[in-house]
């Protein structure tokens, strides 16, 4: 699970939201908003594929064909 800025979503949907890690792409398993004092973002849950190797790995998320801005996703190994 990561958060971003709102992203308008209240369901996955491919055609919209895809997450890549080290160009692999992510199963979106569910995404949400999260709203509290001073905070308006969204939330968004991954599988992991098993072989993805451990490490940090570039993490991009696109909607709607516009990419985020560069992250990190580390993954330690087994």
């Amino acid at each position: 699970m990561f958060f971003t800025s709102n992203l308008g979503l209240s369901q996955p949907d491919p055609s919209l939201l895809s997450v890549r890690a080290s160009g692999v792409l992510l199963t979106i398993e569910n995404v949400g908003t999260v709203s509290t004092s001073g905070l308006d973002a969204s939330f968004i849950i991954v599988r992991l594929p098993d072989g993805l190797p451990a490490g940090d790995l570039p993490l991009m998320v696109t909607l709607r064909g516009a990419m985020s801005n560069p992250a990190i996703l580390s993954v330690l190994p087994p």
